[in-house]
């Protein structure tokens, strides 16, 4: 019973730690496009 509560627990921080650093990426992918584009111009 403890283990798969543990194991719930583990598996539920690494999908919110991929999520979050998917949401930086994606988030942050215009402004490198806009900024390469300002750097070219």
């Amino acid at each position: 019973m403890m283990k798969s509560l543990l194991n719930g627990i583990l598996l539920a921080l690494v999908a919110a730690a991929y999520g979050l650093w998917f949401g930086v990426r994606v988030a942050a992918y215009p402004f490198s496009l806009l900024r390469r584009r300002l750097g070219r111009a």
